[in-house]
């Protein structure tokens, strides 16, 4: 795990779901749910969500409860006894790895921006559907229906359960007069109902909220080799099946607007996350990157919807002795071409980038900006905002370049 590569996401990687959640749902379901998911004691001692809607669909769904997820305090063996400490050495390394990439997950903002959204997109989710059931059941293609597993019949005992007085609470929101409050899955008649409805909320969110599940990805990304080319891309490959091809399949209103509000909202983000990073900058960094072709390129890269595109395009024009078209859009920092953009290549090339810089201290003259610059590289949150700003400010006076390394 390359820790320096990915606190440069810090939450701008999951914005452009943003435009997912209301390009699919629609901007008044997911304008009804906008996320108030601050938690509470409850009168037992333990902490629930403010939000009661939420709270029922973390009960239901699991929805946000990542942290619990991956907690790694704990083994269990083929017969289900927990142990601790135990293993072989490889696995201990592993283990503490796993814990190391949590600490990365929760300084980075990445997990609590994953899971307010997967909490955000739930609910909305589930306010799409009453608001469905008060238009009549009108609002969503049968074709669309089916992809969350739902026939005609079942979606009109969804639709009766919704209607059933003590099933919902609502409220008069700023967007709808009927705003889900609570539901009480508890009370609905129709068990296999409940359950299909459960399942579609499920199958929804993953989709919307990118998360490779089991039997996401295809066998060989199992492959230890395969894991080390395509760390930080597994979501891309998982989404050529869930966004790509699933949109070129529908070719609708929802595919259209998911698409282009991804876009819209990965473009923001670009340009954020560019401002941010060139604080202390005065080499004309920012300018360079914030060109309307590199914004318009960055937008495209970051959408679901393009998923493996990106990387396959780098990939031939990197072959073919040509300059890359999305080597700046990624997150991570990292180039985009498939060869040489996983974390442990380019840590390979970060490692000797940083000895040869090293090296220029002693060599009797000035030392870069580039230079300086690929020390932190290497380093555990290197990369971080505040980190990034402070060496900005440090080194602007140094000459930009060094051109030539000696021999």
């Amino acid at each position: 795990m390359n820790f320096s590569r990915i606190m440069n996401q810090v939450g701008f990687a999951q914005v452009s779901e943003i435009g997912s959640t209301v390009g699919t749902l629609g901007f008044k379901a997911a304008m009804s749910q906008v996320p108030a998911m601050r938690r509470m004691m409850g009168q037992s001692g333990e902490t629930i969500l403010k939000s009661g809607l939420g709270d029922d669909l973390e009960t239901w769904l699991g929805v946000g409860t990542e942290r619990l997820l991956h907690r790694n305090n704990y083994q269990l063996d083929e017969i289900g006894v927990a142990e601790t400490n135990a293993g072989r050495w490889r696995d201990r390394i592993d283990r503490n790895l796993n814990r190391m990439n949590n600490v990365t997950a929760e300084a980075s903002g990445m997990r609590q921006a994953n899971i307010m959204l997967e909490r955000w997109t739930a609910a909305s989710v589930v306010q799409k559907f009453a608001n469905m059931a008060a238009a009549g059941g009108k609002g969503m293609s049968k074709a669309r229906l089916a992809d969350l597993g739902l026939d005609e019949a079942m979606t009109g005992r969804i639709m009766k359960m919704f209607d059933e007085p003590g099933n919902f609470e609502f409220a008069n929101g700023l967007i709808t007069n009927k705003k889900v409050t609570r539901p009480h899955f508890d009370n609905w008649a129709d068990k296999e109902a409940r359950e299909a409805f459960l399942g579609a909320v499920d199958r929804s969110v993953k989709q919307i909220i990118q998360k490779n599940d089991i039997g996401n990805l295809i066998p060989w990304m199992s492959h230890p080799a395969a894991k080390m080319l395509m760390q930080f891309r597994t979501f891309m490959v998982g989404a050529y099946a869930r966004q790509t091809l699933k949109s070129l399949h529908f070719r609708d209103g929802p595919a259209l607007g998911a698409a282009i509000g991804t876009m819209a909202m990965a473009g923001a983000a670009y340009v954020a996350q560019t401002k941010v990073q060139s604080i202390g900058r005065e080499d004309g960094w920012a300018e360079n990157r914030l060109t309307w072709n590199k914004i318009g390129s960055a937008s495209f890269a970051r959408a679901g919807a393009s998923s493996i595109v990106p990387m396959l395009v780098d990939t031939g024009m990197y072959a073919s002795g040509q300059d890359a078209i999305f080597s700046h859009t990624r997150t991570t920092g990292q180039v985009s071409n498939m060869l040489f953009g996983s974390p442990t290549t380019g840590g390979i090339d970060d490692v000797i980038q940083a000895g040869r810089s090293l090296a220029g201290l002693f060599e009797g003259r000035d030392w870069s900006q580039e230079e300086a610059r690929a020390i932190p590289r290497i380093l555990p949150f290197g990369n971080m905002v505040p980190i990034v700003a402070a060496l900005n400010t440090m080194i602007h006076d140094m000459p930009q370049w060094q051109s030539e390394y000696p021999n």
